[in-house]
């Protein structure tokens, strides 16, 4: 695992000098030779104590420099920082937050143009973009589809108004193909029923291609 901020010789010295017992504190860190202001800035929030540490935060991926703004956030939410259920959901020590995201999405490899697409082919996709009228998402090609907004739905089958309310860039897709212009480059999709992205479900499929070259179009 590589930590920002530290090389090998600077991880030699932190375990050359941690005491028997182990560290205090974060900042005790900062008198280790070759452990600089730059170089704490980038690695504290990557080192945790254990949960006897003097300072609560020390065990937690909160960065000392937002010690006093977590605090202030505390005091505000009426919970303190040591007795609490809160501190054992700050620390999981042993959590990495990335652990419990999706894995890498494997878009089409297969596909390199447009004119590889069918009607009513089933592909995964990534949100790489959200405007007013819809959201454009990579299906692994160079030009990206553009799922309208009428083709979205919320988790009760209503009409989705405004995109930026359902979707976010990088939720992944399972999507069909509705219709695809090639002298525009223009790639139509619909949401596949069952696919991930609860927060909308499958559309009625009803844009048909406009202009000369749609190869493919979506039944009414």
């Amino acid at each position: 695992m590589h930590i920002g901020g530290l090389n090998a010789s600077r991880a030699a010295a932190i375990v050359a000098a941690r005491p028997a017992g182990g560290f205090t504190s974060r900042a005790s860190l900062r008198s280790i030779k070759g452990i600089g202001p730059k170089t704490f800035e980038q690695a504290a929030g990557f080192l945790r104590l254990g949960l006897d540490a003097a300072e609560p935060l020390d065990a937690t991926a909160v960065h000392p420099e937002s010690y006093e703004a977590c605090r202030r956030l505390l005091a505000q939410l009426g919970h303190d920082l040591v007795g609490r259920d809160l501190l054992e959901a700050l620390t999981a020590a042993q959590r990495d937050a990335r652990e419990e995201l999706p894995g890498p999405l494997l878009l089409g490899s297969s596909l390199q143009t447009l004119a590889d697409l069918v009607l009513g082919q089933r592909l995964e996709g990534v949100v790489r973009n959200i405007t007013p009228f819809g959201c454009f998402v990579n299906v692994g090609l160079k030009d990206d589809g553009l799922l309208h907004v009428s083709q979205m739905r919320t988790a009760g089958g209503g009409r989705v108004s405004d995109p930026l309310e359902h979707a976010c860039v990088g939720m992944p897709l399972s999507l069909l193909v509705l219709a695809v212009d090639l002298p525009k480059r223009r790639l139509s999709l619909g949401l596949a029923p069952e696919g991930p992205g609860a927060v909308v479900g499958a559309g009625s499929f009803g844009l048909a291609p406009e202009g000369p070259g749609a190869v493919v179009g979506a039944g009414g």
